[in-house]
């Protein structure tokens, strides 16, 4: 997330490079840097031809041109190189250190997806959903909708269950209105079904106390699947490419 102070709309005209460009060798230069510590930094720049061009080969996240900067996210020999072509450069240490947060486990956790234990496994996602559903009977309900495409065509040998947890204050008779949320479709999509998840976990803990929740909990059904694919998503999370 960006800083409220840095609300901007980027619209660039992007300049080719001209071989007598002095940020040639910055940008090609960035191509080999993708083992470098990662560092987010505002650079300041002195007119749009200048911020043209380095936007063109840099992850600009946003631009304050009140205040003549953009925040990018750079490899650290790239952040040198552009100090030494003489940019002024300020690390953000706030957002730098965010981006080691996807190494970091949730409380409760045992291990997570290998090299990002910040999303929880398939085992460890139908775990918490149904503990949800267990510690709040009243408002959560977890429910088998079926086999996985490797479950069907393995004869139940391997594959996986097909889940979807249903939200509602069940002591509200219905019918309801319904929204269905259905995640990680595709097998390395690791954020959506974390969201989802997390998601249905803000419902939980803010029934009650947070009056918009409570009305829609009290009056409507939320269904969440939060693996669409598991049996891709499984593979995915050995690291197979």
């Amino acid at each position: 997330m960006l800083p409220k102070s840095l609300s901007v709309v980027l619209i660039l005209l992007l300049i080719p490079l001209t071989a007598s460009s002095p940020f040639e060798g910055i940008i090609a230069g960035s191509q080999n840097h993708e083992q470098d510590p990662m560092v987010v930094a505002r650079v300041y720049f002195s007119g749009f031809g200048e911020l043209n061009r380095l936007a063109a080969s840099l992850d600009v996240w946003g631009v304050d041109h009140e205040n003549g900067y953009f925040l990018a996210l750079f490899p650290t020999s790239q952040l040198k190189e552009l100090n030494q072509a003489g940019f002024q450069i300020e690390i953000d240490p706030l957002l730098t250190s965010s981006l080691t947060h996807r190494n970091r486990l949730l409380p409760g956790q045992v291990s997570g997806i290998p090299s990002f234990p910040c999303y929880r496994t398939v085992e460890e996602t139908y775990s918490d959903l149904a503990q949800l559903a267990l510690d709040n009977p009243d408002l959560v309900t977890w429910v088998d909708i079926g086999d996985s495409w490797e479950k069907v065509n393995s004869g139940g040998a391997s594959g996986n269950d097909l889940y979807t947890l249903i939200v509602t204050n069940s002591a509200i008779a219905g019918p309801k209105p319904k929204f269905y949320l259905m995640s990680a479709i595709h097998a390395r999509e690791y954020t959506t079904a974390e969201l989802a998840t997390r998601f249905a976990e803000y419902l939980i803990e803010n029934y009650d106390s947070d009056p918009d929740i409570t009305w829609l909990l009290d009056y409507f059904e939320v269904h969440i699947t939060p693996h669409a694919n598991p049996d891709g998503r499984k593979i995915a999370e050995t690291g197979v490419k």
